[in-house]
C-alpha cells in the first residue's frame, strides 16, 4: 500500500533540510542546478524507528533530486522494514490524533525513539513503553506471535501508555499501577 510519510525529516548532503508536511510533501532550497543527493531515516520530530542490535543499520534512503524537479522517496523493502515503516507511520498517526486533540498537550512532542526487532525483555509477542519510547518485538514463529511493530493498535497503545505517564506527572500524580496504565 501507499501512503504518504508526513513528519520525516529530509536532508539535502551538506545543505538544508525539511520535515514532510501532512501529505508527504517538503520542499528545500538549494542553489544550482546540479543534481544532489537527499537523505531520510525513519526519523522525523515526533519519531525516531531504530533497529534492534544485531539487525543492521536503521533504513535510510538516499537517492538523487535535481534542484527546481519533485523527486521522491519511496521506502519499500530494499530500504526499509515493514516493521519500521509501520512503527514510523502510525508513530505519528498517534501523534497527530493526539494533538488534534489537544493541541496544548506537548509532553510528547519530541523524536520518540521506537526499537524494532526486539527479541529480549517482554518478548516475544509484545511491546512496551520504557518511560521514553516504545518497543516492539520481533516476530517468533516458535512461539507463533506476530511481529509488534506491524501492528497499528499495539503502536497506539503503546503511544497511549506515553500519553497517561505524562498526564499523571503534569498533574503532580504518582503513575497508576500497571493494570490501570
Amino acid at each position: 500500500q501507499s501512503d504518504s510519510m508526513p513528519n520525516l525529516s529530509v536532508n539535502v548532503s551538506g545543505g538544508n533540510s525539511d520535515d514532510t508536511d501532512g501529505n508527504g510533501g517538503f520542499d528545500i532550497s538549494h542553489g544550482g542546478t546540479s543534481p544532489v543527493t537527499i537523505t531520510a531515516e525513519l526519523r522525523g520530530p515526533y519519531s525516531n524507528v531504530n533497529r534492534f542490535s544485531g539487525l543492521g543499520p536503521d533504513a535510510n534512503v538516499a537517492p538523487s533530486a535535481t534542484p527546481g524537479v519533485p523527486a521522491q522517496i519511496t521506502w519499500n523493502d530494499t530500504n526499509s522494514r515493514q516493521d519500521e515503516r509501520s512503527t514510523f507511520w502510525h508513530a505519528n498517526h498517534v501523534h497527530d490524533f493526539m494533538k488534534d486533540l489537544d493541541s496544548n498537550f506537548t509532553e510528547l512532542d519530541y523524536s520518540m525513539p521506537s526499537v524494532i526487532g526486539r527479541t529480549d525483555g517482554f518478548c516475544p509477542g509484545n511491546a512496551w513503553w520504557d518511560g521514553v519510547g516504545m518497543n516492539y518485538c520481533e516476530e517468533s514463529a516458535g512461539a507463533d506471535r506476530a511481529n509488534t511493530g506491524e501492528l497499528g493498535n499495539v503502536i497506539f497503545h503503546e503511544f497511549g501508555h506515553g500519553v497517561t505517564q505524562e498526564v499523571y506527572l503534569k498533574h503532580g500524580s504518582p503513575e497508576p499501577v500497571g493494570d490501570m496504565h
